[in-house]
């Protein structure tokens, strides 16, 4: 029996078979269970499919080999990374933005980075201006990852200019208040 295109038919079978998750068949009459071959890295592909890049792993995962057959054989995404749709390896978080990292695993995509704690971020990606995480000053209460330079809060007894100043100046004294 001649196999149609996502089958095979092996020597005198009576009827074709499903090429199996994690093969494909992108043309008809395939001799063997080998099909057209493998499943795209990135990728995974279930029985009967048609094409290597059938499913993309979805972001959050990778995969780096060929062969995927269910979702599950994608990966999670390492902490640090970030891992869009169809990733063959994790991205670093140092690349997007120096000294970063992500919350937790399964990063999807470079907004996953976060400054870890003890640091927090300075600058504007969305205006064109360089980002980059600075250690927290003296003054200065980041125990959480992802703190922004709008979002530090202040120990008592320092102060700045605006929400959007990075420099923390210690107050002088006069009873409880900055003068």
């Amino acid at each position: 029996a001649l196999a149609t295109v996502g089958y095979y038919s092996s020597f005198g079978a009576t009827a074709p078979s499903r090429c199996l998750a994690g093969r494909y068949g992108d043309a008809a009459g395939r001799p063997d269970d080998q099909c057209s071959g493998a499943a795209a890295r990135g990728h995974y592909t279930l029985a009967g499919a048609t094409s290597p890049t059938q499913y993309p792993c979805p972001a959050g995962t990778y995969l780096p080999t060929m062969g995927g057959s269910s979702v599950e054989s994608c990966k999670p995404c390492d902490i640090a990374h970030y891992c869009p749709s169809a990733s063959v390896e994790p991205l670093p978080c140092e690349a997007v933005l120096p000294s970063s990292i992500t919350v937790d695993v399964g990063g999807q995509s470079a907004r996953d980075c976060r400054c870890p704690a003890g640091r927090f971020l300075v600058g504007d990606a969305t205006a064109n201006e360089s980002v980059t995480c600075v250690p927290c000053p003296e003054g200065v209460d980041c125990l959480l990852p992802g703190d922004t330079v709008e979002t530090i809060l202040l120990t008592r007894g320092y102060w700045r200019q605006s929400a959007l100043s990075a420099k923390v100046r210690k107050c002088r004294a006069r009873g409880d208040q900055c003068v």
